[in-house]
């Protein structure tokens, strides 16, 4: 399969291609769904927007993440192309198109990850290690909407992935990540999860949310 790099990285800027007579054009080659994604003609009857995450890249030879609708369309993707992570990450669309780019801050004793909206100067959010224990993690994000704040608590276990997105303020849990289980009710491996999220919450800020915890529980 050809590799679909992040457009920003792949496309030569405006001024570069000026030179050239026809515009750049470019179709995304198709990606077929995982054999264990199976597509819900109930959809549009649930209170909570739901989603397979593969924490797997469709690529080969790399590493990072898929995320099916429950039509099983692809809507976000992040992929290493054969490389290691290092402090930038991209999620994206199935097109390349950069949506939230997370990057690692140094010189931080603790994990402090931030995520800005494509194009956008300022943090959207800010993911800070809070503490592990043997049993128990919990980490805290400030999301950060103009002048407003917002803190979430995102609560699991350093070695099983399942997780659960609080608000605190309003104790109310915004999105929660459970291993899928088939149809027939057996549970699959725990790279195939489902991820249901609130109404009114950014699906792309919880799989950002959701991969900077993967990495710092080292289970990617």
């Amino acid at each position: 399969m050809s590799k679909v790099y992040p457009k920003h990285l792949f496309f030569p800027s405006s001024s570069a291609s000026s030179s050239s007579s026809s515009p750049v054009s470019w179709t995304p080659p198709p990606i077929p769904s995982p054999p264990y994604l199976e597509k819900s003609p109930k959809c549009s009857k649930v209170k909570h927007a739901t989603f397979t995450v593969w924490m797997k890249s469709l690529l080969f030879n790399s590493s990072g993440c898929t995320v099916f609708d429950c039509n099983g369309k692809i809507i976000y993707r992040i992929d290493t192309y054969g490389h290691k992570f290092n402090d930038e990450i991209y999620v994206m669309d199935i097109e390349g198109e950069v949506l939230v780019t997370l990057i690692k801050k140094q010189m931080c004793l603790a994990g402090h990850w931030e995520g800005y909206r494509y194009e956008e100067k300022d943090p959207w959010f800010k993911f800070k290690n809070s503490w592990f224990s043997k049993w128990r993690s919990v980490n805290y994000i400030t999301v950060l909407e103009g002048n407003r704040s917002t803190c979430y608590k995102v609560e699991g276990s350093p070695s099983k992935p399942e997780m659960k997105i609080v608000e605190p303020a309003k104790q109310h849990v915004v999105a929660q990540v459970k291993k899928k289980k088939s149809s027939s009710g057996v549970l699959l491996g725990d790279d195939v999860l489902s991820l249901a999220v609130e109404p009114k919450t950014d699906p792309s800020l919880i799989v950002g949310i959701i991969f900077v915890q993967t990495i710092m529980k080292h289970q990617i």
